[in-house]
């Protein structure tokens, strides 16, 4: 990205060299790459940063900086529990149907533990199938009215995955 601008405001000061610009296109053409030269700097940053991804394309391209901080959704049911030690990687979802996902430093006997109590403190019914624990990993299912939580608990090396689901019961 940084090339590309740099190019691109390298080419605009040839032409306007050739055709002998006045001093207030010179000066806007400084001020143009003071402004991105400063942008590079900014994007650099950003891609530096702890917490940022790089996507990079074929080789010598620089790639795509993305901040990876995740928040709850602001309409998230507030009688929906999560990990209060849940680092969030994902939040998807429409009105009524929401997908969260995350890790946890901790293991799964302990979060389904955690779930089956607050989830229930929140008046959710838990319709749990212990299958799957055969496995290493637990889904676990509440329900309350016409709405639905799935929670899959996955272990992933020393953090434990959970993926929630919120969703109109069928």
């Amino acid at each position: 990205m940084k090339v590309a601008s740099i190019f691109g405001a390298c080419s605009i000061a040839f032409l306007l060299t050739a055709c002998g610009p006045s001093e207030s296109e010179q000066d806007l053409f400084a001020a143009e790459v003071a402004a991105l030269t400063e942008q590079a700097k900014q994007d650099d940053a950003v891609r530096d940063a702890p917490g940022a991804m790089t996507a990079a394309g074929e080789a010598g391209d620089p790639g795509v900086a993305a901040a990876t901080s995740v928040t709850v959704p602001e309409n998230f049911p507030g009688d929906v529990v999560l990990h209060p030690d849940m680092t969030l990687s994902s939040a998807t979802g429409m009105s009524d149907t929401m997908m969260l996902q995350g890790e946890v430093a901790d293991d799964i006997a302990a979060i389904t533990d955690f779930y089956q109590r607050q989830m229930e403190a929140q008046g959710w019914v838990d319709e749990s199938d212990p299958a799957g624990a055969d496995i290493g990993m637990r889904r676990l299912r509440f329900t309350q009215e016409d709405r639905v939580v799935d929670v899959t608990l996955t272990p992933r090396g020393d953090q434990t995955a959970i993926n929630l689901a919120l969703s109109p019961r069928l």
